[in-house]
């Protein structure tokens, strides 16, 4: 493991109660990001010397966030044929269309009253696919992601994961967080994350919405296509080295 990032945890954890310096649910990873003296980004690189932080509250659904990646294939504009295709009515600006959904290889996930989505592993065409069935008919919305793209993010953002816990509490309205527990892991290799995927161990959700607010009102807001997993489920995927 990364001596430096133990090192520095448990300066952290000495510390005590630290007040969260952003309100809401990214409130616990942003504060122990700038602890570490790390500065907010979205790149797709590892958080810390080539490792991937993840933090969770203590007692709260600890469901993994892995990847946001846009689909490679079979066509440009993806987000655009799912929403064409499958996008229904926002609830307060029903004249826009939103898809907000998950979906994995085990079972169907409905969509609406005729239709129904699942994902697929297609080991033959190394591709990851989204399936429609509506009715009698099944058929491919030509949306996909490359096992080299999939592979080459892992390899690049993932390999190295450390999962932070910490307790945390309210004192006139305002959060505090004692970190608390780190554990590390290192992936095992791409074949275990597609056999994750193909037992339905990792979900695969669209997040199309628009933006209510400002100048940008009705315009899609595309807050990414992600790969998440349980956090029971981590060491289908990875091998765990530390706990503390």
């Amino acid at each position: 493991m990364n001596n430096q990032l133990k090192i520095r945890f448990f300066e952290i954890k000495r510390t005590g109660w630290i007040k969260s310096m952003r309100n809401g649910p990214t409130g616990i990873g942003f504060t122990f990001e700038k602890l570490l003296g790390k500065e907010e980004d979205h790149f797709f690189l590892p958080d810390f010397n080539n490792i991937e932080i993840k933090t969770f509250r203590y007692f709260s659904k600890k469901k993994l966030h892995l990847l946001t990646i846009t689909p490679d294939g079979d066509y440009l504009f993806p987000m655009d044929r799912i929403i064409n295709s499958l996008g229904y009515p926002d609830k307060d600006y029903p004249d826009f269309k939103v898809f907000n959904m998950s979906f994995n290889a085990k079972y169907y996930t409905k969509i609406n009253k005729n239709t129904f989505g699942i994902i697929k592993v297609d080991y033959k065409n190394k591709k990851i696919r989204f399936i429609i069935e509506r009715g009698l008919f099944t058929r491919q919305l030509k949306v996909s992601w490359s096992f080299e793209l999939l592979e080459e993010r892992l390899n690049v953002k993932l390999k190295k994961l450390a999962i932070i816990e910490a307790y945390h509490k309210k004192i006139n309205g305002e959060e505090y967080f004692l970190y608390n527990k780190l554990s590390y892991y290192e992936i095992k290799d791409f074949n275990c994350f597609l056999k994750a995927i193909e037992d339905g161990l990792i979900s695969i959700s669209f997040q199309l919405g628009i933006f209510k607010s400002g100048n940008k009102t009705g315009q899609r807001h595309d807050r990414g296509t992600s790969f998440s997993i349980d956090i029971d489920n981590i060491e289908s995927i990875y091998n765990k080295k530390y706990e503390t």
